[in-house]
């Protein structure tokens, strides 16, 4: 993860990310929590397992301390696989089974990053620049590190769905009625993987929302 945070704090300071009016840093651990659950809405972000995976690049106001800026990233490697969990459109069983990255490895090596949420409260130039940062992480990862994003969907599943290996659809016993719908708020996300390269892979959706999933493959190394 050093390598990464190290790239992070480069870029912020290349794209002029903290200056007289903004402070942008990057976060780590506990001191995620301690910045404020409410700044960010990752709801990822609440699980330990998650958290210690998890790295915060967050923007204030230099004078007020007023909440401007945040996106998550996380970083993980084969042994947290199996946690990562995913629904794939099983058509011929008339359902979604449940996956983990374990099942997909035709997408990752021995270490992938996902981009998680982002959440602003800030004028169109800093959301502009911080695109642009973003951009040129993947850029500089691209061939090193696989990239995923699971945009968040329509749906919001219960526990009892989540528990599930298996989920039916259009027969009554589950009420899902629109996998791979993409939430207002995540659209732009959807363009970002698009506008980089990343694949949409057909029929697999997000965990708890049911979202697109979009990987960014390695092309060497």
């Amino acid at each position: 993860m050093k390598d990464i945070i190290e790239l992070l704090e480069r870029y912020i300071k290349e794209y002029n990310l903290t200056n007289e009016q903004i402070q942008t840093k990057v976060i780590t651990g506990k001191d995620i929590l301690a910045f404020g659950m409410e700044k960010n809405g990752d709801y990822r972000l609440r699980c330990s397992n998650l958290l210690e995976h998890a790295v915060l690049i967050a923007a204030s106001d230099s004078k007020s301390g007023r909440f401007l800026y945040s996106s998550t990233i996380f970083l993980f490697s084969p042994e947290d696989y199996p946690y990562l969990l995913f629904w794939y459109n099983q058509k011929e069983l008339g359902g979604l089974c449940k996956l983990s990255l374990n099942d997909l490895t035709r997408f990752v090596g021995n270490r992938v990053i996902e981009f998680g949420f982002t959440h602003s409260n800030t004028n169109f130039d800093y959301k502009y620049t911080s695109t642009k940062f973003l951009i040129s992480l993947v850029k500089a990862i691209e061939g090193r590190i696989d990239v995923f994003i699971s945009c968040t969907g329509t749906e919001s599943l219960s526990e009892q769905m989540l528990q599930s290996s298996f989920l039916p659809m259009n027969n009554g016993e589950t009420d899902i009625l629109k996998p791979g719908e993409i939430n207002k708020e995540s659209r732009p996300v959807a363009k970002f993987a698009k506008l980089l390269g990343f694949e949409l892979v057909e029929g697999l959706y997000s965990y708890q929302t049911l979202g697109p999933v979009f990987f960014l493959r390695r092309t060497a190394g």
